[in-house]
């Protein structure tokens, strides 16, 4: 009976090959301005059907205008569009529905935050938006680190907003 050594698969004997392919900006566009329409969809139709929404939550007490808010999430959704766009670009056979689909996980969460009933509720989801940021970014950044660049303003802008709004729970906006 002798001991023999595992094979190895066909996945562990490919070496990824993560060069970016020649760039096709046309393709550029539908991944940038899909996630910032989209994006701005739940706060416009909230906005639309509820105007005292921001006060009804709790949003009025943060010492933040909303046209900063609002061109924020517009960098943070084309940043996610450049990122997924950056990494199903890469010229490898390796799986990238894994990145893209932290990705768009991410972006759905960002939605849950129209359908909050309390500020409490929106620190939340914020923790949450922090964790699915980071995680977004180390698994997108083993796929192209170039990509996570883009990630940058969406895993900065998560600890701050958590920040500030635990901040005003505890009363330091008044």
């Amino acid at each position: 009976m002798s001991i023999t050594q595992p094979q190895k698969t066909n996945l562990q004997s490919q070496k990824p090959n993560l060069q970016l392919q020649k760039p096709n900006l046309k393709s550029l566009a539908p991944f940038i301005l899909v996630p910032v329409i989209v994006g701005q969809i739940p706060s416009g139709l909230a906005l639309a059907l509820k105007p005292d929404i921001i006060t009804d939550i709790g949003l009025d007490i943060l010492p933040i205008p909303a046209w900063f808010f609002i061109s924020l999430w517009v960098v943070i959704y084309a940043g996610m569009g450049i990122t997924s766009w950056k990494i199903l670009s890469l010229d490898t056979k390796n799986i990238k529905c894994i990145p893209v689909g932290i990705l768009a996980s991410g972006f759905l969460t960002t939605h849950f935050f129209w359908f909050t009933q309390s500020f409490r509720t929106t620190a939340i989801l914020d923790a949450l938006g922090i964790i699915i940021s980071f995680t977004a970014y180390w698994v997108c950044a083993q796929y192209s680190r170039k990509a996570t660049y883009w990630l940058l303003p969406w895993v900065i802008w998560m600890p701050i907003t958590f920040a500030l709004k635990i901040a005003a729970l505890n009363g330091l906006f008044g």
